[in-house]
């Protein structure tokens, strides 16, 4: 299953403190919850042994949600699948497939690198709604669960870091239900372009899902 993830990502949750995800509700209230205030500690060596312990068994709690979570979602490959820290250079840009009908879109899922984006050019040319079209597919983002019609860009710089699962998507169908819904939700079109819809997305793009996500570093690209 997922515990080598999970156990990943508890060992650096646990392992120091993370100030670029200080504008996180979730994550301060996880420091909080540890016996944290603000001005939280900018170092892990700084805190006291007693919430040390406290952040160790909180960090546990949060990466078996993490794990559930990443199984019922079912979009992402346990292969080679790892929690990692995400920081510049390496990573000083993420990008997204963004839903501009929803104004609160899901800020988690189905994030890429540069590399990515570069390749949707050299493989799909420069109209935007064909290299929009490529990412979809190469992400495997199911039709009714997004538009897909704008990207969003994650930028980290100097000194940030956070936290991600990255692993390989899974191909999906090309309309499929959402994760808590209990019914699959039609797009309006679908019958009108049933040889679309009906097309499997093959997805195996390298995709990131960032469990913890700082919003002021997020804006929009397209």
């Amino acid at each position: 299953m997922w515990q080598h993830v999970a156990k990943g990502f508890e060992i650096l949750l646990s392992g120091k403190i993370y100030p670029t995800l200080f504008e996180c509700p979730d994550y301060c209230e996880l420091l909080r919850l540890s016996g944290m205030a603000r001005p939280f500690p900018r170092d892990i060596a700084a805190v006291p042994a007693n919430q040390r312990n406290s952040l160790a068994e909180n960090a546990k709690l949060r990466a078996n949600l993490l794990m559930l979570e990443l199984q019922q979602l079912a979009a992402l490959r346990q292969t080679k699948a790892r929690a990692l820290e995400l920081k510049a250079p390496e990573h000083r840009h993420l990008y997204r497939l963004w839903n501009s009908k929803v104004k609160t879109s899901e800020l988690r899922f189905f994030w890429f690198t540069e590399d990515l984006l570069r390749e949707s050019m050299r493989q799909a040319g420069g109209k935007k709604g064909d290299r929009l079209e490529w990412l979809r597919h190469q992400m495997a983002v199911s039709y009714n669960w997004s538009l897909c019609d704008r990207i969003a860009k994650l930028h980290l710089g100097p000194g940030h870091e956070i936290l991600a699962v990255e692993a390989e998507g899974l191909p999906m169908r090309g309309v499929t239900i959402r994760p808590g819904d209990r019914e699959v939700r039609l797009p309006s079109d679908y019958w009108k372009n049933f040889d679309k819809y009906a097309k499997p997305l093959p997805g195996g793009a390298p995709q990131l899902f960032l469990y913890l996500v700082p919003p002021t570093h997020v804006s929009p690209y397209w």
